[in-house]
């Protein structure tokens, strides 16, 4: 979607992307979320998100909303700042526009890449070839995980 220029297919894009396996996963989602209710009032915890974040380094569901308010705070002018410059983007090809949609993002960063960094992200390709990059990246977690890759019998390349 980042290269994309036709508005109504970036946007048909992200709405397929956005509803994958919807409906059919539906009542799939919504009967976990009811048993993870289940289970944390079970054992104690108001919520899942209460009972999940008791082993974890944050500890309860109100210092991870703490820590999300913190953060808000510290990157919401640099955020402001960009979203002010998607914007002034966006007004050159629609000068009635008023905010960036979702499925605008990434195309609209990228002409802000271009306009005010001279800079295409598809110029690094060439110096990024895949197969280098995947072997790269695979090699990175086998010795950080201690694990090893390899391809399945029978598996298609």
């Amino acid at each position: 979607m980042t290269y994309a220029k036709s508005d109504a297919l970036r946007k048909r894009m992200q709405e397929a992307n956005a509803n994958k396996a919807y409906p059919e996963n539906d009542a799939v989602l919504r009967e976990m979320m009811t048993t993870r209710y289940q289970i944390a009032k079970l054992v104690g915890y108001p919520t899942w998100s209460e009972l999940n974040a008791q082993d974890k380094m944050m500890g309860s569901g109100r210092a991870i909303a703490a820590f999300i308010a913190e953060l808000d705070k510290t990157v919401r002018p640099a955020e402001t700042r960009e979203v002010a410059m998607e914007l002034a983007e966006e007004k050159k090809t629609d000068p009635e526009a008023t905010q960036i949609q979702q499925h605008q993002q990434q195309y609209v960063m990228e002409l802000v890449r271009s306009s005010q960094y001279n800079f295409d992200s598809a110029s690094v390709r060439v110096y990024l070839p895949y197969e280098e990059v995947n072997q790269g990246l695979l090699a990175t977690a086998a010795k950080l995980l201690h694990l090893e890759f390899r391809q399945e019998k029978d598996a298609p390349a």
